[in-house]
């Protein structure tokens, strides 16, 4: 089982680290990846982009191999336009007992942006606007064979456990691989809040069935001074319900109201107890 946390093109803010992180691994003279701009025609321009990896979807009998799946990539459109050429590649910087690293390099035509351009979550122009976007899978021939973890510079992470990989793509607070449970509860909600929010507050766990409290003003403020007395914590808070399906802890819905509020027309067969003594939130 692989989970999953990635986006749907290029992560643009961690771009820059990501290069660092590839030439200093290598020891090379620090020279960055650039962007070449190509005439004003009516496909755009050509430009060279870095992407992660969504899986590890298998490796060799003898090791000597891995399968990755890249994030979305460019796809060729009947035009010409779109045209993308991926280059994976499996750095091993320190042998044997080094982690496997992957990076993936992207050619690929951009078409003309829009004046003005859209942008994505991080405030960057959409590189890829008006391109299908779909992930590339590519074997990667390795020299020291698998059995060590397999990341990207964007902090995916990759393992064999019991004979299947498993992992995180773009591991946010911590990477969950097994069934959903009590267990692992507050490491899910973490992961589908961070980074806007900063604390869990109370958290009732009955298996299938969960309720946490999201406490959304704790990162709310910027600092006043003092870090334990921030005067946002606790002034919004953010009552969300779960239920556990296919393996996987998956959100039923919010509600600030008294009791379980209107999550039964949701949910009818969540659990009443759970919430029916919960004050309405302010």
């Amino acid at each position: 089982m692989t989970a999953r946390a990635g986006s749907a093109g290029p992560r643009w803010a961690s771009l820059v680290a990501a290069l660092a992180l590839c030439c200093a691994a290598c020891g090379g003279d620090g020279a960055a990846t650039t962007e070449v701009a190509g005439g004003p025609g009516p496909a755009g321009w050509s430009g060279v982009d870095v992407v992660g990896i969504e899986a590890v979807e298998g490796s060799a009998g003898d090791g000597s191999s891995i399968t990755v799946r890249t994030e979305p990539v460019p796809v060729e459109a009947p035009d010409g336009s779109c045209a993308a050429t991926v280059t994976v590649r499996a750095d091993e910087y320190g042998g044997e007992s080094a982690e496997i690293v992957v990076s993936v390099e992207v050619r690929a035509d951009r078409p003309r942006l829009a004046d003005p351009p859209r942008r994505d979550e991080h405030g960057a122009p959409i590189p890829w606007d008006g391109c299908a976007l779909e992930p590339r899978v590519a074997t990667v021939d390795l020299e020291h064979g698998v059995g060590r973890p397999v990341v990207d510079p964007f902090g995916s992470r990759f393992w064999l456990r019991d004979g299947e990989w498993v992992g995180c793509d773009h591991v946010v607070t911590t990477c969950v691989v097994d069934p959903a449970s009590c267990d692992n509860l507050r490491d899910v909600v973490a992961n589908t809040d961070v980074p806007r929010h900063a604390g869990l507050g109370e958290v009732r766990c009955e298996e299938p069935f969960a309720v946490v409290e999201v406490d959304v003003g704790a990162a709310g403020c910027p600092a006043t001074g003092d870090p334990a007395d921030n005067p946002c914590a606790g002034a919004w808070v953010r009552r969300t319900y779960w239920r556990i399906e296919d393996g996987a802890w998956v959100a039923v819905g919010a509600d600030a109201g008294p009791g379980c509020g209107g999550i039964p027309a949701l949910a009818p067969d969540f659990p009443s107890h759970l919430c029916a003594d919960l004050p309405a939130l302010g």
